[in-house]
């Protein structure tokens, strides 16, 4: 019988970086299941099975529903260009906030008492994040200290797995390294005036944070390999949630009085349900094909063109709801309206594209 990684992975090498540990549905005593080593859901060489997404990830996505609906809060007064600038901003923060973590599960699954209030702290730092959106850069030093209380979350994550799996060690102290400089830099960004702050966040968000895991991939032995399945369905969740963002907008404070209520609120949704057609239209079904298994630089072009499409997907909602409250008051739609609502459009169309393009798709 082949043998997959999922057998591996939870008999094999489970056993091996628990000491002998038996099955995890054995009673243990309080102290194993406190500390107990996080299992490799794959390494190189071997199958990839479709890795199921867990629950903790199911719930902490809940926390993104309400991050998109304060945002798109904050968007709808502030439609500038500046307003504009700053909700991607804290967009961006709060996806590679996502991002981050779903890099470690889809590698390491925690099964102990630790690595689960460690998740807490982390949801529960993610979680003030997106409340403080809704203060816009007024709010930089508690956004920025709940910012490096995630990162020292991540920090004690690869900690124990630094500890406790022999085969994650290089790639582990690369992740706690750039975890440690990053939770450093956020600390020190609440204190800045606001420009510094901005330079500051996203030096957490892209240089530091690709030094290190681009570091990894230099070092054979530091490599740890991602679930390219169980990565594509996170992201797929991840736009439908931002797609859910745009529906709330169109079902809530609604009211149908006459049948041009009644069309926009239509084409709305047609609009909302267009894109779910085109975006998962355009992920192939075979993983082989995927660009996460590509290249690397196909990779890091689907997981970038996520953060902009899914930030469209925020504007366009907005805008929907913008459109919508001109048209129930009577009144003209501003200029920065449509603006807000078109452009969001255009960016996800060609978002879309790039990421049909960085799939390999036959022609």
């Amino acid at each position: 019988m082949k043998q997959t990684a999922s057998h591996r992975t939870l008999e094999e090498m489970h056993i091996e970086d628990a000491n002998g540990a038996t099955s995890r549905w054995v009673p243990k005593p309080l102290l194993e299941r406190f500390w107990k080593a996080p299992v490799l859901r794959q390494v190189w060489g071997v199958e990839q099975d479709s890795e199921k997404i867990d629950w903790f990830e199911l719930f902490y996505d809940l926390i993104y529903v309400a991050m998109a609906i304060n945002l798109s809060a904050f968007l709808a007064k502030h439609n500038d260009i500046e307003g504009i600038l700053v909700s991607f901003l804290f967009f961006a923060m709060l996806f590679f906030a996502w991002s981050t973590l779903t890099m470690f599960v889809t590698r390491f699954h925690s099964l102990d008492i630790f690595s689960t209030i460690v998740q807490h702290v982390y949801s529960s730092a993610v979680l003030v994040m997106s409340i403080y959106v809704l203060r816009g850069l007024d709010a930089r030093y508690e956004f920025s200290l709940a910012a490096m209380v995630y990162r020292i979350c991540l920090l004690l994550l690869y900690c124990q797995v630094y500890a406790m799996v022999p085969r994650a060690q290089g790639f582990a102290i690369h992740a706690i390294f750039g975890n440690m400089l990053a939770a450093v830099v956020y600390l020190v960004a609440g204190f800045l005036p606001v420009a510094g702050t901005v330079v500051l966040w996203f030096a957490a968000m892209i240089p530091i944070e690709n030094t290190w895991v681009f570091l990894t991939y230099r070092n054979a032995a530091a490599s740890i390999p991602i679930n390219v399945e169980h990565m594509s369905e996170r992201y797929g969740l991840f736009v439908m949630l931002m797609l859910g963002e745009s529906v709330i907008n169109i079902v809530t404070d609604t009211k149908i009085e006459d049948v041009s209520d009644f069309f926009i609120i239509f084409l709305g949704f047609t609009i909302v349900f267009s894109q779910k057609m085109i975006y998962y239209g355009a992920q192939p079904h075979n993983p082989d094909h995927h660009a996460l298994r590509i290249s690397a630089n196909t990779g890091r072009t689907f997981i970038y063109s996520h953060l902009f499409l899914s930030a469209s997907l925020v504007g366009v909602g907005t805008g929907i709801k913008l459109l919508k409250k001109s048209h129930q008051k009577g009144k003209q739609v501003s200029k920065a309206d449509y603006q807000l609502f078109t452009y969001s459009l255009v960016l996800f169309l060609v978002t879309a594209n790039v990421l049909r393009l960085a799939h390999g798709f036959k022609k």
